[in-house]
């Protein structure tokens, strides 16, 4: 993503709702918000959520067991 303000409101209203999440401006101009770990990721599929099939089914593999 291009637009700092836009990452910035993203980032901060993240951060207003309990995530943990890390800003990763080292990649200008295309600065990261990075979300980790299984309790950001199920939080985030919580409130969030996903319509991306790509993105359901690598969750859905990374929760098997084993």
């Amino acid at each position: 993503m291009k637009s700092p303000i836009l990452i910035n409101q993203i980032y901060e209203s993240l951060i207003k709702e309990g995530f943990k999440v890390q800003l990763n401006k080292s990649r200008f101009p295309n600065q990261q918000i990075i979300l980790k770990g299984s309790i950001q990721l199920n939080k985030w599929m919580k409130l969030i959520g996903s319509s991306n099939k790509k993105h359901l089914d690598k969750i859905a593999l990374v929760a098997q067991p084993g």
